[in-house]
């Protein structure tokens, strides 16, 4: 009976001393800013640079650990540049932030009232610059204002099909 009543006493006593050395380790960790985002990994962007995604997102990771980050907000300040279709983001412990990104993949240029737009494979209409009509090698349409709505349909959705089937 005093054995039994021994070994409940030291196993309490272990999960006791277990809880404290993690809660210590957390708060230590905390104190020292072990978990403070010191490294953002960026893939899958080629046309976007990476200070543009770092500035996009500095203000929601400034000061802040991986623990109270709002991804969902961190996505959704990405996803509204132009250039960006989706965005996954996660975190790597001790201090880090991973972003994979996929980029618009535009099938044509047009010019409109003296702006230039690329659409891209799922109709989305981009404003371009300079840099981004000499990044993406597309087909140019001339005649814009004359091309009537299911003239305009048939001719993205036939380069659609090229883009999708033809690798050059």
């Amino acid at each position: 009976m005093k054995n039994k009543k021994t070994e409940h006493i030291i196993n309490i006593s272990s999960v006791f001393i277990l809880l404290l050395i993690i809660v210590y380790s957390f708060t230590y960790s905390f104190k020292i800013n072990l978990f403070k985002i010191n490294n953002i990994l960026i893939s899958g962007n080629q046309f976007i640079d990476n200070d543009t995604i770092k500035h996009i997102i500095n203000d929601e990771i400034k000061n802040k650990n991986i623990y109270n980050i709002k991804i969902e907000k961190l996505n959704n300040k990405i996803e509204a540049h132009a250039f960006i279709q989706n965005v996954k983001i996660y975190t790597k412990l001790p201090s880090t932030i991973a972003i994979t990104i996929k980029e618009v993949n535009p099938i044509v240029l047009y010019q409109e009232d003296e702006k230039y737009f690329l659409i891209d494979e799922k109709n989305k209409k981009i404003q371009a610059n300079m840099n981004a009509i000499n990044f993406y090698s597309v087909p140019i349409i001339t005649e814009y204002d004359n091309i009537e709505d299911h003239e305009y349909k048939k001719i993205i959705n036939s380069l659609k099909y090229i883009a999708n089937n033809n690798i050059e």
